[in-house]
Order: structure tokens, then sequence, then C-alpha cells
């Protein structure tokens, strides 16, 4: 045991750092590959020159007296629209956005009644947590709003 210890200087004790750090390394690289990466949009530049478009439809929101509403009932979102001040038909495209697996986002086109009110119900909805994110028009004049919603 004396004799393996003599032989075991420095360099060797260099050499083996090295080598458990490389080792480490690649370990590190291999169970990073293994992580699958989503983006909240695969098209992230183009929205991106989008944008100022989307702050307008916030800030027509934001002046509104009366804001979308919405309550959930079981595997449905029912969404009032203020149609008393925007006094046209609203149609939207209601988007379900889940923050932690895009794979079960879900995109909705509605039209509200004459009431205002619109029924977003379907099947590929999951229980869970989504940001719903209502992007609506009435008329020609465009809005946009989002909240959390919690389907159970």
């Amino acid at each position: 045991m004396k004799k393996l210890f003599q032989k075991f200087n420095w360099g060797w004790g260099i050499g083996l750092f090295y080598t458990a750090f490389v080792v480490f390394m690649l370990g590190m690289v291999y169970k990073a590959s293994q992580n699958s990466i989503d983006f909240v949009t695969n098209d992230y530049y183009k929205k991106e020159l989008e944008y100022q478009a989307h702050i307008d439809k916030i800030k027509r929101t934001a002046m509104l007296a009366e804001k979308p509403k919405w309550q959930v009932q079981e595997k449905s979102v029912v969404v009032s629209f203020p149609v008393k001040e925007t006094g046209k038909d609203v149609k939207a495209n209601v988007l379900f956005y889940r923050p932690s697996d895009s794979g079960k986002d879900v995109t909705i086109n509605v039209t509200a009644d004459s009431t205002g009110q619109a029924i977003v119900t379907s099947n590929k909805l999951q229980h869970g947590v989504y940001r719903m994110q209502i992007d609506w028009e009435a008329g020609s004049t465009t809005y946009y709003t989002e909240g959390i919603v919690n389907l159970n």
C-alpha cells in the first residue's frame, strides 16, 4: 500500500482531476440535451414586429368603462363582452395558453350573442391553470385582454 502512494504524485492528481471534470461536463451536456425547450411562440420575431399593434389593443381595452368578464363553468368559460359600449357584433379569438406544457395550448374562435356572451368550450381543454388571452373585435375596432383561468 505504501508503494502505491509513492507512485501517486501530484501529476497523477492533476490528471485524475481533469478526467473527472471532463466526465462531469459530458454528463451535464448529455442531461441538458435531454430537456425539451418550449418557446412561448415559435414565430417570436414576427410577433415582436407586431407588438405595437398589440399595445394599441390593450390601450383601447383599458379605455373601456366596462371590461370583458369571464366565469368558469366546468369545462367551459362564459365570456361577457361589453356590447353596450361597443354596440357591435363581437368576434373573438381565445387562446388558452398552458405555461407548463405548450402541447396543451388551445385556440378557439367564438362569436358573442346579442347579449354579448360567448361560451368557450373545447374537448381539448384539460384540468389545470391556463392563461386565457382574448383577442377580440367589435366592428372594425380590435381589443385585447387576458387573465388566469383554473379549469377543475
